[in-house]
């Protein structure tokens, strides 16, 4: 499970840590096998009742042997197998129609670290789902799903994805593209993402390529007054999705303004 081809190859990758452990639990995902340390099983005697309820065993470790079982530094006394999250495309584009439509494309997003919080700050905000080019970091890698931080398991995530189909299918469904940019796009906060929009977001260093750019409807990007050349992925991605959502809540509060 340390290898990326390994994990692809067997359908299983690593959790490493309580919180995506309870999380996998409580979206009722298959657990292969548990590992923990004997202080952490007396920590944690709830959990291993969780488990035994969902019949799955547990298995006792040595600190030694979980720092050599586990791919992070520094392990947190607990790990488990798990095969690797798979979404269907259809369970995204079936909510397409709906106006509280928000999606993410990434494309060549080269750093676990900001593709897990990317997940995990549109889980947070409502988000329908997000598709990833192929030449994306892997989804299931331990360190992405850590930074996920089990948003994994609740946000659909369609990995080997085609920029170009992904975007016509958009406009043939009237979803509005708007392509992020360190500059010459129009200010993120003057666009309308009240509407169903997908966010397209070009990976570090490289960003989105000009045929991406051209084919998305428009240009957007965050004013930097402060003379930075350009935002960390995650952080940029994570500011438009709660604009977005800011956007659609101060709508919302108005219509009930109006009905009252």
């Amino acid at each position: 499970m340390h290898s990326k081809q390994e994990r692809l190859t067997a359908g299983f990758t690593l959790l490493e840590s309580e919180r995506l452990l309870e999380e996998a639990l409580h979206e009722g995902r298959p657990i292969e096998a548990v590992i923990g340390t004997s202080d952490f099983w007396t920590r944690r005697p709830d959990l291993i009742h969780s488990l035994a309820a969902a019949g799955i065993s547990t298995s006792i470790a040595s600190l030694k042997q979980m720092t050599w079982l586990s791919v992070t530094e520094q392990p947190g006394g607990i790990l488990a197998v798990v095969p690797r999250p798979v979404w269907r495309e259809e369970e995204i584009w079936q909510k397409a129609g709906h106006m509280e439509f928000i999606g993410v494309l990434g494309v060549g997003l080269q750093d676990p670290g900001n593709l897990g919080t990317l997940v995990r700050t549109l889980a947070a905000a409502g988000g329908t789902g997000m598709w990833l080019s192929c030449n994306c970091v892997e989804l299931s890698s331990p360190k992405t799903l850590r930074a996920s931080a089990g948003s994994i398991f609740k946000l659909p995530v369609i990995e080997d994805a085609d920029p170009a189909a992904v975007l016509a299918q958009c406009k043939r469904l009237g979803i509005q593209t708007l392509a992020a940019v360190p500059k010459g796009g129009r200010p993120y906060t003057a666009s309308d993402w009240t509407g169903s929009t997908l966010l397209v977001l070009g990976g570090e260093g490289g960003g989105l390529g000009p045929e991406i750019i051209q084919a998305c409807g428009q240009a957007v990007q965050i004013p930097m007054p402060g003379g930075m050349e350009s935002l960390n992925v995650a952080v940029a991605g994570s500011i438009m999705v709660y604009e977005a959502l800011r956007q659609r809540r101060l709508v919302n509060a108005r219509k009930r303004e109006v009905r009252e």
